[in-house]
């Protein structure tokens, strides 16, 4: 299911996610020569991250907190890199909003408080 709420099929799914992969191997060349260190590091966790998503997906039977768990860690992944771009490319107009998937977040009266 996507972000929409709106049922795909898996074979076209991982058909598209080898397309995304492929164009992400490309731009690494460019992450690699011209991103500061931590910058690197938090590309590579991130994409790290999305193959261990594709792992869970492409399993026999997909756990769902898995997935869950390992999607927000993804998604707190991606915000860390793209704040790290941003702040080598000079960005200094503020934090993006973080990045989420609202249907996996824990709802709030599921929340526990410290």
């Amino acid at each position: 299911m996507l972000s929409t709420g709106q049922a795909t099929d898996l074979a076209d799914a991982f058909e598209d996610l080898a397309d995304a992969e492929t164009r992400r191997a490309a731009r690494w060349e460019t992450v690699l020569l011209l991103g500061e260190p931590a910058t690197i590091s938090a590309a590579q966790a991130w994409s790290e991250q999305v193959w261990e998503l594709e792992r869970i997906l492409r399993s026999d039977h997909p756990d769902a907190s898995r997935f869950a768990d390992t999607y927000r860690n993804t998604m707190r992944l991606r915000n860390e890199f793209h704040a790290r771009a941003r702040a080598d490319l000079g960005i200094t107009s503020g934090q993006l909003p973080d990045l989420t998937w609202k249907t996996l977040e824990t709802p709030p009266d599921h929340r526990t408080t410290s």
